[in-house]
């Protein structure tokens, strides 16, 4: 199973929610796994950086960046057709 924490910003105000994903068997995880950092290593290259020299201080320098601006975004619902 992994579990991970992510920021939520659905509902108008940050709030930090905790997820699960269970694998029916251990080949599966393995796969996802693989998967997984290979779409890392996909995003690194497209954001022009390597996902294996970054720095754990870095990344949480980024997440505490990307949380900051997350806080000061407004969510807005739109209504069509007065729905």
């Amino acid at each position: 199973a992994w579990v991970w924490s992510a920021v939520d910003f659905s509902e108008g105000e940050q709030k930090i929610e905790m997820f699960c994903l269970r694998f029916g068997s251990t080949e599966k995880a393995q796969a996802f796994d693989g998967k997984f950092k290979e779409a890392m290593d996909i995003n690194a290259k497209l954001l022009g950086e390597s996902v294996a020299t970054a720095s754990k201080a870095e990344g949480e320098a980024a997440a505490d960046e990307l949380a900051a601006a997350v806080e000061k975004t407004a969510v807005e619902d739109k209504k069509e057709d007065g729905r």
